[in-house]
C-alpha cells in the first residue's frame, strides 16, 4: 500500500497538498528546481537527483505549462509517466483529501493502478454517483450548482435556491467539498477539472468567478461581492468571457457599472447579460437580524475583518491591506477601551491556508493575531466560514481595509465602518474610479494612523446614527428585500434565452 510520495512543486499548492498527505499519514518529500531544502521540514530534490525514480509522484503546479515541464523533467530522469499523478487544479487536492478520508484504501489503490489519470481515478472512486448522474427526467430542465473552494465556495450566496428550484427542475449540487448540512440528496463531490468536462446541466449556477463548466452551457454567476472592488480584474474578465452565454446577477449600481466597464475595456466577445437583481444574502441577513431581534444597539464589540491576506506577497497591494498594522492597533484598541471587546474575523480562506502551514510575512502576522485571541480574554476569534450575522448583531462598528465585508456590514446593520490604510491618499490615487473607494465615507470613516483610529472609534461609540448614511444603505442595492424572489420569478428568461426588457445585454451595447 502506498505510504510515500514525492510532491512536485514548491508553492502554496504544494504546501496545501503536503497538509493532505500529512493528515493521511503518507510520508513525502518535495521535487522542485527552485525551492531551498528543507521545505516545511522535508527534503527538496531536483528532478536530476531523485533518490527513488520508482516512487509515486504528485504534481501540485496549477500553471499547465510549468506542470508539463516538470513532468518532462521527471520522465527524462527515468520516472515512468504512469507513476506521475498531475493535479492541475487546487480543487483536485480538495477532492483527493475527501477521497482519502472516505475510503483511504480504495483511493490509494486507484492512485497506484490508474496510470496517473486523476479524472479516471475520480470517476472510479465515485462510480455510483457518475452512473446516477444521467438518470433524470428526459424533458425537464437540469440545473447544476457548482461550488469550489475550502471556504464553502461562497455557497451561502445562493441560500435555499437549490431547494426552491428543485421543486420545478432537476437540480444537483457539485462541489470539491464534503456535503454541507443542507445539501440536496443529489450532491456530487467533483473536482474543477471534471466540472469543466461535465455536459450534464442545461444551466450552471456558480456563486463565484470560476471556470467550472463547458463554454457551451449557459452560466449564471451569483456575485459574492455587493460592491465593485476588484484587485484582479484580468482574472474576472477572463472568467466572464469563458461561457458563450454568461448571466451575472448584479447586486448594486456600482457593481453594474463595474461589470459594464469590464465588458468594454476587455472587448468581450461572448453574450454577457447583466441582471439588476440584488443581493440575496443581504436580504437574508437583514431578515434574520430583524426576526431574531439579535441586534444590540448598545453593543461593546468591535469587529476587525481584513480582506484575504495570508497568501498575498506583492508590495503593490500594501496600501489595501491592514494586517501588518493590526498587530499594533488591536492591542492599542484593547488598551484604549478597557470596557470593549474585539472580534477578529479573518477571511475564510486565510484560516484554511494558515492551518495548511503557509509561510508568508502576512501569514505570520495573522498567526500573531490568532495567538492574541488565545491569550487575551477580550479578543475573540470568529472562525465561522459561512455565517456572519451573529457576529454582525453584536458589533457597534467594523474595522477593515478593503474587504467586501465592509459594505455587507453597513448595508445589513446601518452601522459605521472604519477603513484603515497606511496611506489613504495613496489608496485614492491607485483606484480613483473605484466606487468602493469613493463611497467609503458614505458608510463610514477613513483613517491611516492608530491615533485617528482610536479617536474615530470613540466618536462611533458616542454619536447617534447618521441619517444620510442610513439612507444611502437603503438605496444603493437592487430589489432590497426581494432579490431571490426576483430571480425565481425570472428564471425562465435565463433557461429559454428570451430577452428581458430590464436586463443589460452586452452584445446590444458594444
Amino acid at each position: 500500500m502506498l505510504n510515500f510520495v514525492y510532491i512536485v512543486g514548491g508553492g502554496t499548492f504544494a504546501i496545501k497538498l503536503a497538509k493532505v498527505m500529512t493528515d493521511a499519514s503518507i510520508d513525502f518529500e518535495f521535487v522542485d528546481e527552485m525551492s531551498a531544502s528543507p521545505l516545511i521540514g522535508k527534503k527538496v530534490h531536483q528532478a536530476c537527483n531523485i533518490p527513488n525514480v520508482s516512487a509515486e509522484f504528485i504534481i501540485a503546479i496549477s500553471h499547465v505549462e510549468h506542470a508539463q515541464r516538470a513532468i518532462d523533467r521527471l520522465c527524462f530522469s527515468g520516472v515512468n509517466r504512469a507513476n506521475i499523478l498531475a493535479l492541475y487544479y487546487e480543487s483536485a487536492a480538495n477532492v483527493l483529501e475527501f477521497m482519502l478520508k472516505k475510503d483511504r484504501q480504495k483511493c490509494l489503490y486507484l492512485i497506484e493502478n490508474q496510470g496517473g489519470d486523476f479524472k479516471k481515478i475520480e470517476k472510479l472512486f465515485f462510480d455510483n454517483d457518475y452512473k446516477n448522474l444521467y438518470t433524470f427526467e428526459k424533458y425537464c430542465k437540469k440545473i447544476g450548482f457548482y461550488y469550489i473552494g475550502k471556504g464553502g465556495g461562497f455557497r451561502s450566496h445562493v441560500l435555499g435556491l437549490p431547494k426552491e428550484l428543485s421543486e420545478t427542475f432537476v437540480v444537483k449540487e457539485f462541489s470539491d467539498q464534503p456535503p454541507h448540512p443542507t445539501a440536496l440528496k443529489s450532491y456530487h463531490v467533483m473536482s474543477e477539472q471534471s466540472m469543466l468536462e461535465s455536459t450534464w446541466p442545461d444551466l450552471v449556477i456558480n456563486p463565484h468567478f470560476f471556470e467550472c463548466s463547458p463554454a457551451h452551457i449557459p452560466k449564471l454567476t451569483m456575485m459574492h461581492m455587493v460592491y465593485d472592488f476588484l484587485v484582479y480584474k484580468d482574472l474576472v474578465a477572463r472568467v466572464m468571457a469563458q461561457p458563450q452565454t454568461h448571466y451575472l446577477f448584479i447586486p448594486s449600481r456600482p457593481s453594474m457599472e463595474l461589470h459594464q466597464k469590464i465588458c468594454r475595456d476587455y472587448n468581450l466577445q461572448n453574450n454577457v447579460v447583466l441582471i439588476p437583481g440584488g443581493y440575496p444574502r443581504l436580504d437574508n441577513s437583514i431578515a434574520r437580524l430583524d426576526d431574531s431581534k439579535l441586534s444590540d444597539k448598545k453593543s461593546e464589540f468591535i469587529i476587525y475583518a481584513p480582506t484575504l491576506s495570508a497568501l498575498m506577497t506583492s508590495s503593490e497591494t500594501k496600501y489595501t491591506y491592514s494586517i501588518f498594522d493590526a498587530v499594533e492597533f488591536i492591542p492599542a484598541i484593547l488598551a484604549a477601551f478597557p470596557d470593549k471587546q474585539i472580534i477578529f474575523r479573518p477571511h475564510p480562506d486565510d484560516l484554511s491556508v494558515i492551518k495548511q502551514g503557509i509561510v508568508t510575512k502576512r501569514a505570520n502576522a495573522f498567526r500573531q493575531l490568532l495567538k492574541l485571541c488565545d491569550l487575551e480574554p477580550r479578543c475573540h476569534l470568529d472562525s465561522n466560514q459561512s455565517d456572519y450575522i451573529s457576529t454582525f448583531s453584536k458589533a457597534r462598528v467594523l474595522i477593515t481595509d478593503t474587504s467586501a465585508i465592509a459594505y455587507s456590514f453597513a448595508l445589513t446593520t446601518k452601522r459605521p465602518v472604519i477603513f484603515y490604510s497606511a496611506d489613504q491618499e495613496k489608496v485614492k490615487q491607485l483606484m480613483p474610479d473605484v466606487a468602493y473607494i469613493k463611497d467609503r465615507e458614505k458608510i463610514g470613516y477613513c483613517v491611516d494612523s492608530i491615533e485617528q483610529l482610536i479617536n474615530t472609534l470613540t466618536n462611533c461609540f458616542n454619536e447617534d446614527n447618521d441619517i444620510e448614511k442610513i439612507e444611502f444603505c437603503e438605496q444603493v442595492v437592487y430589489h432590497r428585500g426581494s432579490s431571490m424572489q426576483y430571480l425565481i420569478d425570472n428564471i425562465e428568461y435565463i433557461l429559454t434565452g428570451k430577452k428581458h426588457p430590464d436586463w443589460w445585454y452586452w452584445l446590444d451595447n458594444c
